[in-house]
Protein backbone atom coordinates (compact mmCIF):
# COMPACT_ATOMS: atom_id res chain seq x y z
CA UNK A 1 0.00 0.00 0.00
CA UNK A 2 1.45 3.41 -0.85
CA UNK A 3 2.63 5.61 1.94
CA UNK A 4 -0.05 7.83 3.44
CA UNK A 5 1.88 10.85 2.31
CA UNK A 6 0.75 14.42 1.89
CA UNK A 7 2.19 17.26 -0.17
CA UNK A 8 3.53 20.45 1.31
CA UNK A 9 5.58 23.43 0.18
CA UNK A 10 8.89 23.42 2.06
CA UNK A 11 10.88 26.60 2.65
CA UNK A 12 14.35 25.90 4.03
CA UNK A 13 15.01 27.73 7.26
CA UNK A 14 17.76 27.79 9.88
CA UNK A 15 17.79 24.78 12.12
CA UNK A 16 16.11 25.39 15.44
CA UNK A 17 15.62 22.98 18.29
CA UNK A 18 14.05 20.44 15.95
CA UNK A 19 16.18 21.25 12.92
CA UNK A 20 15.02 21.79 9.33
CA UNK A 21 12.72 19.35 7.50
CA UNK A 22 14.45 16.04 6.87
CA UNK A 23 14.91 15.45 3.14
CA UNK A 24 16.35 12.05 2.19
CA UNK A 25 19.32 11.67 -0.10
CA UNK A 26 17.23 10.29 -2.96
CA UNK A 27 15.16 13.48 -3.24
CA UNK A 28 16.61 15.61 -6.06
CA UNK A 29 17.82 19.15 -5.50
CA UNK A 30 15.27 21.86 -6.28
CA UNK A 31 15.32 23.29 -9.79
CA UNK A 32 17.32 26.49 -10.02
CA UNK A 33 14.31 28.54 -11.15
CA UNK A 34 12.29 27.42 -8.13
CA UNK A 35 14.36 29.41 -5.63
CA UNK A 36 14.55 28.35 -2.01
CA UNK A 37 11.00 26.96 -1.86
CA UNK A 38 10.02 23.79 -3.69
CA UNK A 39 7.69 20.86 -3.42
CA UNK A 40 8.24 17.43 -1.90
CA UNK A 41 5.96 14.76 -0.52
CA UNK A 42 5.94 14.37 3.26
CA UNK A 43 5.10 11.32 5.28
CA UNK A 44 3.17 11.42 8.54
CA UNK A 45 6.22 12.52 10.52
CA UNK A 46 6.95 15.40 8.19
CA UNK A 47 9.92 13.65 6.60
CA UNK A 48 10.47 13.95 2.88
CA UNK A 49 9.82 10.75 0.97
CA UNK A 50 10.06 11.97 -2.62
CA UNK A 51 9.27 14.79 -5.02
CA UNK A 52 5.69 16.00 -5.42
CA UNK A 53 4.86 14.49 -8.80
CA UNK A 54 1.71 16.57 -9.14
CA UNK A 55 3.55 19.83 -8.49
CA UNK A 56 2.10 22.94 -6.97
CA UNK A 57 1.43 24.10 -3.45
CA UNK A 58 -1.98 22.51 -3.51
CA UNK A 59 -1.82 20.98 -0.03
CA UNK A 60 -0.14 23.69 1.97
CA UNK A 61 -3.53 24.17 3.61
CA UNK A 62 -3.84 20.53 4.57
CA UNK A 63 -0.26 19.88 5.49
CA UNK A 64 -0.13 17.25 8.17
CA UNK A 65 2.21 19.39 10.25
CA UNK A 66 1.56 22.93 9.21
CA UNK A 67 -0.76 25.74 8.44
CA UNK A 68 -4.12 25.33 6.78
CA UNK A 69 -4.45 28.52 4.78
CA UNK A 70 -6.03 30.89 7.27
CA UNK A 71 -6.27 28.17 9.93
CA UNK A 72 -4.26 25.33 11.30
CA UNK A 73 -5.18 21.78 12.26
CA UNK A 74 -4.38 21.28 15.90
CA UNK A 75 -3.63 18.49 16.58
CA UNK A 76 -2.33 17.67 13.12
CA UNK A 77 -4.77 15.98 10.79
CA UNK A 78 -3.15 12.54 10.80
CA UNK A 79 -3.12 12.60 14.61
CA UNK A 80 -6.82 13.45 14.64
CA UNK A 81 -7.55 10.47 12.39
CA UNK A 82 -5.56 8.10 14.58
CA UNK A 83 -7.08 9.45 17.78
CA UNK A 84 -10.59 9.16 16.36
CA UNK A 85 -10.02 5.54 15.34
CA UNK A 86 -8.48 4.72 18.73
CA UNK A 87 -11.43 6.31 20.55
CA UNK A 88 -13.84 4.15 18.54
CA UNK A 89 -11.88 0.97 19.32
CA UNK A 90 -11.59 1.93 22.98
CA UNK A 91 -15.23 2.75 23.67
CA UNK A 92 -16.04 1.40 27.15
CA UNK A 93 -19.05 -0.58 25.97
CA UNK A 94 -16.95 -2.81 23.71
CA UNK A 95 -13.27 -2.22 24.55
CA UNK A 96 -12.98 -5.68 26.16
CA UNK A 97 -14.13 -7.25 22.89
CA UNK A 98 -11.24 -5.83 20.86
CA UNK A 99 -8.85 -8.78 21.26
CA UNK A 100 -7.54 -8.99 17.68
CA UNK A 101 -7.11 -5.81 15.62
CA UNK A 102 -5.92 -5.69 12.00
CA UNK A 103 -4.78 -2.45 10.35
CA UNK A 104 -4.87 -2.72 6.56
CA UNK A 105 -2.65 -0.43 4.52
CA UNK A 106 -0.51 0.19 7.59
CA UNK A 107 2.33 1.75 5.55
CA UNK A 108 4.91 3.23 7.99
CA UNK A 109 2.49 2.23 10.77
CA UNK A 110 2.47 5.42 12.77
CA UNK A 111 -0.89 4.17 14.06
CA UNK A 112 0.78 1.35 15.99
CA UNK A 113 1.96 3.68 18.74
CA UNK A 114 -1.70 4.18 19.57
CA UNK A 115 -2.88 0.64 18.90
CA UNK A 116 -0.56 -0.82 21.50
CA UNK A 117 -2.33 1.33 24.10
CA UNK A 118 -5.43 -0.89 23.79
CA UNK A 119 -5.50 -2.54 27.19
CA UNK A 120 -7.52 -5.64 26.31
CA UNK A 121 -6.06 -6.34 22.86
CA UNK A 122 -4.15 -9.62 22.56
CA UNK A 123 -2.97 -9.36 18.93
CA UNK A 124 -2.33 -6.45 16.58
CA UNK A 125 -1.57 -7.03 12.90
CA UNK A 126 -0.31 -4.48 10.39
CA UNK A 127 -0.87 -5.48 6.74
CA UNK A 128 0.49 -3.74 3.65
CA UNK A 129 1.25 -4.75 0.08
CA UNK A 130 4.65 -3.02 0.16
CA UNK A 131 6.91 -5.77 1.48
CA UNK A 132 10.07 -3.68 1.05
CA UNK A 133 8.58 -0.89 3.16
CA UNK A 134 7.59 -3.31 5.90
CA UNK A 135 11.13 -4.68 6.06
CA UNK A 136 12.47 -1.14 6.46
CA UNK A 137 10.14 -0.30 9.33
CA UNK A 138 10.19 -3.68 11.07
CA UNK A 139 12.02 -2.22 14.08
CA UNK A 140 9.09 0.07 14.82
CA UNK A 141 7.11 -2.72 16.42
CA UNK A 142 9.83 -3.61 18.92
CA UNK A 143 9.06 -2.74 22.56
CA UNK A 144 10.53 0.43 24.05
CA UNK A 145 12.42 0.40 27.33
CA UNK A 146 9.30 1.79 29.02
CA UNK A 147 7.34 -1.26 27.85
CA UNK A 148 9.60 -3.34 30.11
CA UNK A 149 9.59 -0.86 32.99
CA UNK A 150 5.81 -0.59 32.91
CA UNK A 151 4.63 -3.85 31.31
CA UNK A 152 1.08 -4.59 30.29
CA UNK A 153 -1.09 -5.78 33.15
CA UNK A 154 -4.20 -7.26 31.53
CA UNK A 155 -2.78 -9.53 28.83
CA UNK A 156 0.36 -9.94 26.71
CA UNK A 157 0.44 -8.46 23.21
CA UNK A 158 1.64 -10.15 20.03
CA UNK A 159 2.40 -7.78 17.15
CA UNK A 160 2.72 -8.89 13.52
CA UNK A 161 3.79 -7.14 10.34
CA UNK A 162 2.42 -9.00 7.31
CA UNK A 163 2.84 -8.39 3.60
CA UNK A 164 -0.38 -8.92 1.67
CA UNK A 165 -3.43 -7.38 0.05
CA UNK A 166 -6.63 -6.49 1.88
CA UNK A 167 -8.63 -8.28 -0.83
CA UNK A 168 -6.94 -11.65 -0.16
CA UNK A 169 -8.31 -13.88 2.58
CA UNK A 170 -5.79 -15.24 5.08
CA UNK A 171 -7.21 -17.83 7.47
CA UNK A 172 -4.93 -16.61 10.27
CA UNK A 173 -7.04 -13.47 10.51
CA UNK A 174 -10.22 -15.36 11.32
CA UNK A 175 -12.00 -14.20 14.47
CA UNK A 176 -10.65 -10.69 13.95
CA UNK A 177 -12.48 -8.26 16.19
CA UNK A 178 -11.69 -4.94 14.51
CA UNK A 179 -10.35 -3.84 11.14
CA UNK A 180 -9.05 -0.37 10.35
CA UNK A 181 -8.23 1.11 6.94
CA UNK A 182 -7.08 4.69 7.44
CA UNK A 183 -6.77 6.72 4.21
CA UNK A 184 -6.35 3.51 2.20
CA UNK A 185 -9.30 2.91 -0.13
CA UNK A 186 -8.61 6.02 -2.25
CA UNK A 187 -5.30 4.39 -3.28
CA UNK A 188 -7.08 1.35 -4.76
CA UNK A 189 -8.02 0.91 -8.41
CA UNK A 190 -11.78 0.46 -8.93
CA UNK A 191 -11.47 -3.24 -9.75
CA UNK A 192 -9.50 -3.81 -6.52
CA UNK A 193 -11.81 -1.67 -4.41
CA UNK A 194 -14.79 -3.70 -5.64
CA UNK A 195 -13.29 -6.81 -4.00
CA UNK A 196 -12.78 -5.22 -0.59
CA UNK A 197 -16.30 -5.68 0.86
CA UNK A 198 -16.38 -9.40 0.02
CA UNK A 199 -13.19 -10.10 1.95
CA UNK A 200 -13.80 -7.75 4.87
CA UNK A 201 -17.52 -8.24 5.46
CA UNK A 202 -18.13 -11.56 3.72
CA UNK A 203 -15.16 -13.65 4.88
CA UNK A 204 -13.48 -11.98 7.85
CA UNK A 205 -16.68 -10.51 9.32
CA UNK A 206 -15.13 -8.37 12.07
CA UNK A 207 -17.20 -6.95 14.90
CA UNK A 208 -16.01 -3.49 13.93
CA UNK A 209 -14.56 -1.95 10.76
CA UNK A 210 -13.31 1.63 10.45
CA UNK A 211 -12.65 3.31 7.09
CA UNK A 212 -11.40 6.86 6.57
CA UNK A 213 -11.01 8.66 3.26
CA UNK A 214 -10.58 12.26 2.05
CA UNK A 215 -13.68 14.41 1.62
CA UNK A 216 -13.33 15.99 -1.83
CA UNK A 217 -15.78 18.78 -0.92
CA UNK A 218 -13.13 20.15 1.44
CA UNK A 219 -10.62 20.61 -1.39
CA UNK A 220 -11.98 24.05 -2.34
CA UNK A 221 -10.44 25.39 0.88
CA UNK A 222 -6.92 24.56 -0.28
CA UNK A 223 -5.17 27.61 -1.75
CA UNK A 224 -3.87 27.09 -5.29
CA UNK A 225 -5.39 23.61 -5.44
CA UNK A 226 -4.38 22.13 -8.79
CA UNK A 227 -6.05 18.75 -8.42
CA UNK A 228 -7.46 16.57 -9.51
CA UNK A 229 -6.67 14.94 -6.13
CA UNK A 230 -4.70 15.73 -3.00
CA UNK A 231 -2.06 13.10 -3.64
CA UNK A 232 -0.56 11.77 -6.85
CA UNK A 233 -1.42 8.15 -5.97
CA UNK A 234 -5.11 8.74 -5.23
CA UNK A 235 -7.33 6.98 -7.73
CA UNK A 236 -10.41 8.93 -6.61
CA UNK A 237 -11.68 11.23 -3.88
CA UNK A 238 -15.31 11.06 -2.83
CA UNK A 239 -17.82 13.59 -1.66
CA UNK A 240 -19.71 12.80 1.52
CA UNK A 241 -22.68 11.57 -0.54
CA UNK A 242 -20.49 9.27 -2.64
CA UNK A 243 -18.83 7.81 0.44
CA UNK A 244 -22.22 7.21 2.05
CA UNK A 245 -23.46 5.48 -1.10
CA UNK A 246 -20.47 3.11 -1.04
CA UNK A 247 -21.04 2.34 2.63
CA UNK A 248 -24.78 1.83 2.23
CA UNK A 249 -24.15 -0.55 -0.67
CA UNK A 250 -22.10 -2.62 1.80
CA UNK A 251 -24.82 -2.65 4.47
CA UNK A 252 -27.38 -3.57 1.78
CA UNK A 253 -25.23 -6.51 0.71
CA UNK A 254 -24.34 -7.46 4.29
CA UNK A 255 -27.41 -6.51 6.35
CA UNK A 256 -25.84 -7.84 9.56
CA UNK A 257 -23.84 -4.58 9.65
CA UNK A 258 -24.87 -1.01 10.42
CA UNK A 259 -22.81 2.10 9.70
CA UNK A 260 -22.40 5.52 11.27
CA UNK A 261 -20.48 8.49 9.86
CA UNK A 262 -18.15 11.04 11.44
CA UNK A 263 -15.02 12.92 10.51
CA UNK A 264 -12.01 14.99 11.58
CA UNK A 265 -10.42 18.20 10.39
CA UNK A 266 -13.17 20.80 10.23
CA UNK A 267 -12.79 24.35 8.93
CA UNK A 268 -13.48 27.25 11.25
CA UNK A 269 -15.65 29.52 9.11
CA UNK A 270 -19.37 28.98 8.61
CA UNK A 271 -18.83 28.25 4.92
CA UNK A 272 -16.09 25.75 5.74
CA UNK A 273 -18.29 23.93 8.22
CA UNK A 274 -20.90 23.32 5.52
CA UNK A 275 -18.28 21.44 3.50
CA UNK A 276 -17.85 18.80 6.18
CA UNK A 277 -14.60 17.36 7.57
CA UNK A 278 -11.31 17.10 5.71
CA UNK A 279 -11.29 13.32 6.39
CA UNK A 280 -14.55 11.40 6.62
CA UNK A 281 -14.97 8.28 8.75
CA UNK A 282 -17.35 5.33 8.46
CA UNK A 283 -17.68 2.90 11.37
CA UNK A 284 -19.33 -0.45 10.58
CA UNK A 285 -20.60 -2.45 13.55
CA UNK A 286 -21.82 -6.02 13.39
CA UNK A 287 -25.34 -5.95 14.75
CA UNK A 288 -25.11 -8.90 17.12
CA UNK A 289 -22.01 -7.39 18.70
CA UNK A 290 -23.67 -3.98 18.90
CA UNK A 291 -26.66 -5.46 20.69
CA UNK A 292 -24.48 -7.28 23.22
CA UNK A 293 -22.36 -4.21 23.88
CA UNK A 294 -25.52 -2.14 24.34
CA UNK A 295 -26.60 -4.62 27.00
CA UNK A 296 -23.25 -4.40 28.77
CA UNK A 297 -21.88 -7.74 27.54
CA UNK A 298 -18.30 -7.49 26.33
CA UNK A 299 -17.64 -11.17 25.63
CA UNK A 300 -16.20 -12.22 22.31
CA UNK A 301 -18.82 -13.79 20.07
CA UNK A 302 -16.50 -16.04 18.11
CA UNK A 303 -16.73 -19.78 18.71
CA UNK A 304 -12.93 -20.09 18.67
CA UNK A 305 -12.23 -17.33 21.15
CA UNK A 306 -8.67 -17.57 22.41
CA UNK A 307 -7.11 -19.06 19.26
CA UNK A 308 -4.07 -16.99 18.40
CA UNK A 309 -2.60 -16.45 14.96
CA UNK A 310 0.18 -19.00 15.48
CA UNK A 311 -2.33 -21.55 16.81
CA UNK A 312 -4.61 -21.05 13.81
CA UNK A 313 -1.66 -21.43 11.43
CA UNK A 314 -0.70 -24.78 13.00
CA UNK A 315 -4.26 -26.09 12.98
CA UNK A 316 -5.05 -25.03 9.39
CA UNK A 317 -1.97 -25.89 7.39
CA UNK A 318 -4.04 -26.62 4.27
CA UNK A 319 -6.03 -23.38 4.43
CA UNK A 320 -5.11 -20.23 2.46
CA UNK A 321 -2.39 -18.16 4.15
CA UNK A 322 -1.07 -15.86 1.42
CA UNK A 323 0.34 -13.21 3.77
CA UNK A 324 4.04 -13.31 4.59
CA UNK A 325 4.99 -12.56 8.18
CA UNK A 326 7.75 -9.95 8.02
CA UNK A 327 8.20 -9.45 11.76
CA UNK A 328 6.67 -10.57 15.04
CA UNK A 329 7.20 -9.14 18.52
CA UNK A 330 5.70 -10.03 21.89
CA UNK A 331 5.20 -7.43 24.58
CA UNK A 332 5.85 -8.56 28.13
CA UNK A 333 3.00 -9.02 30.54
CA UNK A 334 2.90 -8.82 34.31
CA UNK A 335 -0.37 -9.78 35.97
CA UNK A 336 -1.89 -7.17 38.26
CA UNK A 337 -2.86 -9.22 41.31
CA UNK A 338 -4.16 -6.34 43.38
CA UNK A 339 -7.71 -6.61 44.66
CA UNK A 340 -10.39 -4.32 43.27
CA UNK A 341 -10.28 -2.43 46.56
CA UNK A 342 -6.52 -1.90 46.24
CA UNK A 343 -6.77 -0.79 42.61
CA UNK A 344 -9.42 1.80 43.48
CA UNK A 345 -7.45 3.17 46.41
CA UNK A 346 -4.17 3.32 44.50
CA UNK A 347 -5.81 5.13 41.58
CA UNK A 348 -7.70 7.60 43.78
CA UNK A 349 -4.76 8.37 46.06
CA UNK A 350 -2.54 8.95 43.05
CA UNK A 351 -5.11 11.38 41.65
CA UNK A 352 -5.43 13.16 45.01
CA UNK A 353 -1.69 13.74 45.14
CA UNK A 354 -1.39 14.88 41.52
CA UNK A 355 -4.09 17.51 42.11
CA UNK A 356 -3.21 18.67 45.61
CA UNK A 357 0.52 19.07 44.96
CA UNK A 358 0.09 20.84 41.62
CA UNK A 359 1.52 24.27 42.37
CA UNK A 360 -0.14 25.96 39.40
CA UNK A 361 -3.55 24.70 40.49
CA UNK A 362 -2.86 25.80 44.06
CA UNK A 363 -2.26 29.38 42.87
CA UNK A 364 -5.45 29.27 40.79
CA UNK A 365 -7.44 28.20 43.85
CA UNK A 366 -5.89 30.99 45.91
CA UNK A 367 -6.84 33.58 43.29
CA UNK A 368 -10.38 32.25 42.89
CA UNK A 369 -10.97 32.33 46.64
CA UNK A 370 -9.20 35.59 47.43
CA UNK A 371 -11.14 37.39 50.14
CA UNK A 372 -13.12 34.28 51.14
CA UNK A 373 -12.63 33.92 54.92
CA UNK A 374 -13.94 30.34 54.86
CA UNK A 375 -11.44 29.15 52.26
CA UNK A 376 -9.09 26.41 53.46
CA UNK A 377 -6.18 26.06 51.04
CA UNK A 378 -5.36 22.61 52.38
CA UNK A 379 -8.85 21.12 51.93
CA UNK A 380 -9.80 19.64 48.55
CA UNK A 381 -13.15 18.23 47.44
CA UNK A 382 -13.57 15.51 44.81
CA UNK A 383 -16.77 13.98 43.46
CA UNK A 384 -16.89 10.20 43.13
CA UNK A 385 -17.91 10.49 39.47
CA UNK A 386 -14.93 12.74 38.70
CA UNK A 387 -12.64 10.17 40.32
CA UNK A 388 -14.08 7.37 38.19
CA UNK A 389 -13.41 9.39 35.03
CA UNK A 390 -10.03 10.86 36.00
CA UNK A 391 -8.68 7.51 37.23
CA UNK A 392 -10.11 5.59 34.26
CA UNK A 393 -11.96 3.33 36.68
CA UNK A 394 -14.79 2.79 34.20
CA UNK A 395 -12.58 0.17 32.55
CA UNK A 396 -12.90 -2.01 35.64
CA UNK A 397 -15.60 -4.62 35.73
CA UNK A 398 -18.64 -3.92 37.94
CA UNK A 399 -17.36 -0.47 38.87
CA UNK A 400 -19.92 1.82 40.49
CA UNK A 401 -19.97 4.97 42.64
CA UNK A 402 -21.06 2.81 45.59
CA UNK A 403 -18.02 0.55 45.20
CA UNK A 404 -15.64 3.52 45.03
CA UNK A 405 -17.31 5.09 48.05
CA UNK A 406 -17.05 1.92 50.13
CA UNK A 407 -13.36 1.55 49.27
CA UNK A 408 -12.61 5.14 50.30
CA UNK A 409 -14.67 4.92 53.49
CA UNK A 410 -12.88 1.71 54.50
CA UNK A 411 -9.60 3.62 54.27
CA UNK A 412 -10.85 6.41 56.52
CA UNK A 413 -11.95 8.97 53.95
CA UNK A 414 -15.11 10.97 54.65
CA UNK A 415 -17.70 10.66 51.87
CA UNK A 416 -21.00 12.54 52.20
CA UNK A 417 -24.42 11.58 50.88
CA UNK A 418 -23.80 13.47 47.63
CA UNK A 419 -20.83 11.24 46.88
CA UNK A 420 -18.14 13.85 47.41
CA UNK A 421 -14.98 13.18 49.38
CA UNK A 422 -12.91 15.78 51.20
CA UNK A 423 -9.15 15.26 51.38
CA UNK A 424 -6.78 17.36 53.48
CA UNK A 425 -3.41 18.12 52.02
CA UNK A 426 -0.36 17.69 54.23
CA UNK A 427 1.60 20.96 53.97
CA UNK A 428 5.23 20.93 53.01
CA UNK A 429 7.72 21.60 55.85
CA UNK A 430 8.27 25.31 56.41
CA UNK A 431 11.47 26.06 54.53
CA UNK A 432 12.03 29.35 56.43
CA UNK A 433 12.25 27.54 59.74
CA UNK A 434 14.75 25.10 58.30
CA UNK A 435 16.81 27.97 56.97
CA UNK A 436 16.88 29.56 60.42
CA UNK A 437 18.01 26.31 61.96
CA UNK A 438 20.78 26.05 59.39
CA UNK A 439 21.91 29.58 60.22
CA UNK A 440 22.19 28.69 63.90
CA UNK A 441 24.49 25.74 63.25
CA UNK A 442 28.02 26.34 64.46
CA UNK A 443 30.28 27.22 61.58
CA UNK A 444 33.78 25.66 61.61
CA UNK A 445 36.71 27.97 62.34
CA UNK A 446 38.95 28.61 59.37
CA UNK A 447 42.12 26.52 59.32
CA UNK A 448 45.33 28.55 59.14
CA UNK A 449 46.84 25.88 56.90
CA UNK A 450 44.31 26.86 54.23
CA UNK A 451 46.11 30.17 53.81
CA UNK A 452 49.66 28.81 53.62
CA UNK A 453 51.56 28.63 50.35
CA UNK A 454 50.92 25.41 48.47
CA UNK A 455 53.55 22.73 48.83
CA UNK A 456 55.19 21.60 45.63
CA UNK A 457 54.53 17.93 45.04
CA UNK A 458 57.27 15.97 43.36
CA UNK A 459 56.04 13.07 41.27
CA UNK A 460 57.68 9.78 42.08
CA UNK A 461 59.46 7.92 39.32
CA UNK A 462 57.72 4.70 40.28
CA UNK A 463 54.24 6.28 40.16
CA UNK A 464 51.61 3.85 38.92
Amino acid sequence: MPSHAQSRRITPEPAGEEGPPLIPDNVPDPPEDEGPAWHIVLDHEGHGVGPDLMGGDRLSLSSEHGREGDFKFSPSLYAQRYDAALDILNKPEWAMGMKKVVDFGCSEWQFFCRLKQLKYTREVVGVDVDEELLRRIRRKIRPFAMDYIQPRTYCPLDVFLMAGSMVDYDTRLQNVDAITAIEVIEHLHPEVLAQVPANIFGRLQPKLAIFTTPNSEFNVLFPNFEGPFRHWDHKFEWTRAEFRDWCHDITDTYPNYSVVFSGVGFGHSDSALTLGPCSQIATFVRQDFEEMSRNGLFLDLSAEDGLLIDDIAQANLTQPMPYEVIEKETYVFKADNRTVHEKILDACQGHFNSVMYNIDYAYVRMEENEGNPDFDPYLYTFSIQSLIEACDLQQMEDISPELVKSSLVSEGYQVDNEYTVQVRKTPWPDSDENDDEDDELEQPEPNEEQFQDPVEIVEEESWD
